[in-house]
């Protein structure tokens, strides 16, 4: 059997999921806040509509947009592949 460093540069292939260990090979920590904030905005914008509490629908569409303001910034679409 062949060892995966020791296999000729043509022939190395990364196992299933494209990474090699845990977690996404190209996305950097940023990317991956960028993620969560985007969840929790919308997270916490859902939860105002729900409650009908306007401050915490202003903070939800804040986080929001710092989260998809870091998305533009990190070029999350582009570490996709």
């Amino acid at each position: 059997m062949v060892k995966h460093e020791d296999a000729p540069l043509g022939s190395r292939t990364a196992p299933v999921g494209g990474s090699s260990g845990g977690g996404h090979p190209h996305a950097p920590p940023v990317a991956w806040l960028a993620v969560f904030m985007v969840i929790a905005g919308v997270t916490i914008g859902a939860a105002a509509l729900i409650t009908k509490i306007t401050l915490l629908w202003i903070i939800g569409g804040v986080v929001l947009a710092v989260g998809m303001v870091l998305m533009l910034t990190s070029k999350v679409m582009d570490q996709a592949y």
